[in-house]
C-alpha cells in the first residue's frame, strides 16, 4: 500500500486539476469527463469549479491540499498564464514540495519546450509525466492516481461532503455546490 492509498480520507476531491483557461476544452471535455464519468473520481477542475478565484494562491493551495492528488496540465498556455503568475505558483508550491501529495503532470506538447521555462525542470523532476497522445496515456494515468477507497459511485457532484471545518468556506468558493 502506498502513502497515497493509506491517507486518512479527509480529502474532498480525488484530484485537483490545474490548467490554463485556453486548455479548458481539453480538460473539461476529455480529461475531466474520463476521470469523473468513466473512472468515478471526484474532480475539481480549476476553471470550471473555481471560476472567479482560480489565480488566488490561498484558494489554489487549499483546494490542492483538500485533494488526494494534483494534476497539472502542462502546456505552453499553462506556462504563459498560470505558471507565469507568482501568486498562483506560490499557492501550489507547498503541494509541489509535499512528498505525501501525489502530483501528476500531463504534458500537452513537447517536454523540451516546457523545459525552457524557469522552474519547470525542478517541477518535473521525480514526477509522474504523462504525455497526451501516448497510446498508454489512460492506463498510466489511472495507475498513477491514488486508488479509490469507496465502493459506491464517487462522482463528486452527488457525494461531495465537506469536513466540518472546511465546508462553509469551500462551498462558498466552489460555485456549483
Amino acid at each position: 500500500s502506498t502513502a497515497s492509498d493509506s491517507r486518512q480520507g479527509g480529502e474532498i476531491f480525488d484530484a485537483f486539476v490545474s490548467y490554463s483557461p485556453q486548455d479548458a476544452m481539453f480538460v473539461q471535455q476529455i480529461l475531466g469527463k474520463e476521470l469523473e464519468a468513466v473512472c468515478g473520481y471526484r474532480v475539481c477542475l480549476q476553471h470550471r469549479d473555481l471560476p472567479h478565484l482560480s489565480c488566488c494562491s490561498d484558494t489554489v493551495g487549499q483546494v490542492a491540499e483538500a485533494s488526494r492528488a494534483t494534476i497539472l496540465v502542462l502546456s505552453s498556455n499553462y506556462l504563459a498564464t498560470e505558471w507565469a503568475e507568482l501568486d498562483y505558483r506560490s499557492g501550489l508550491l507547498p503541494v509541489l514540495q509535499n512528498p505525501q501529495q501525489p502530483v501528476l503532470v500531463v504534458l500537452l506538447g513537447s517536454p523540451e519546450q516546457a523545459l525552457l521555462y524557469p522552474g519547470v525542470r525542478q517541477l518535473l523532476a521525480g514526477r509522474a509525466l504523462l504525455q497526451w497522445g501516448d497510446s498508454q496515456f489512460w492506463p498510466r494515468l489511472q495507475a498513477a492516481l491514488p486508488r479509490l477507497a469507496r465502493d459506491q459511485d464517487s462522482h463528486y457532484y452527488s457525494v461531495c461532503q465537506f469536513p466540518p471545518n472546511m465546508g462553509q468556506h469551500l462551498s462558498q468558493l466552489i460555485s456549483h455546490i
